[in-house]
């Protein structure tokens, strides 16, 4: 589960969030993005996949629809991860190289956990492509009681009917912590309160701020 990303140097500050829906991710990433304005950051939201993947009919059919017969995930797969690396290049790593914070809800860790739990354990195409793909420089995973997280996507107006896979995302929750730990990620309990978790992010994105002002003025740690 390990991923060898891009090596490429630059200035920027590259946060991601992975984890449920309902998992707590839009909630941190507003409060980082308010702690962030505060430092006088540069910062940028963005998300994966993005929204010209989001609308095609194959990645509706399995969004949608419990009934999956017929389709062929790894299909969907290819293109959401051809999105990543589409969007990381033209759109992500431009920002990161004009010192611009970039925070961004799900990133390539999300793709690879996706695959693993549809079952596709064997495929080595989707560790390659990592390499071309920027690492970022603080990971958070949050790992949270399942029934907890559908109590939450119950309760949004337009999603109190949707189709939930309770199996699949025990085994897609299960695979993300795992890649976290794999790849230095942060774990972060989602069962704790907002404001424990906001604490334990604005302290580990607080050290890559520092770090990255002191290689900036050619310093040592």
């Amino acid at each position: 589960m390990k991923l060898q990303f891009s090596k490429e140097k630059f200035p920027g500050i590259l946060i991601s969030f992975c984890g449920l829906d309902g998992s707590g991710k839009t909630t941190q990433i507003e409060l980082l993005e308010s702690w962030l304005k505060q430092k006088g950051l540069a910062l940028t939201k963005t998300f994966q996949p993005t929204n010209e993947v989001r609308k095609t009919k194959l990645f509706r059919q399995f969004m949608d629809s419990s009934n999956h017969e017929g389709l062929e995930y790894r299909s969907l797969s290819l293109i959401t991860v051809s999105d990543r690396l589409q969007h990381s290049r033209s759109f992500i790593l431009p920002k990161l190289m004009n010192s611009e914070v970039v925070i961004s809800d799900r990133y390539y860790y999300c793709a690879l956990a996706n695959l693993l739990s549809r079952g596709y354990m064997g495929d080595k195409w989707i560790y390659e492509i990592a390499n071309f793909i920027p690492k970022p420089d603080v990971s958070f995973f949050i790992d949270i009681n399942f029934d907890v997280a559908v109590n939450r996507v119950r309760n949004r107006t337009n999603e109190k009917s949707e189709s939930i896979d309770e199996e699949f995302n025990k085994k897609l929750n299960e695979n993300s912590i795992c890649i976290g730990k794999s790849n230095d990620g942060v774990l972060l309990n989602g069962n704790d309160t907002i404001n424990e978790i906001h604490n334990e992010v604005v302290y580990h994105v607080n050290k890559v701020v520092k770090r990255k002002l002191i290689s900036q003025q050619g310093g040592s740690e």
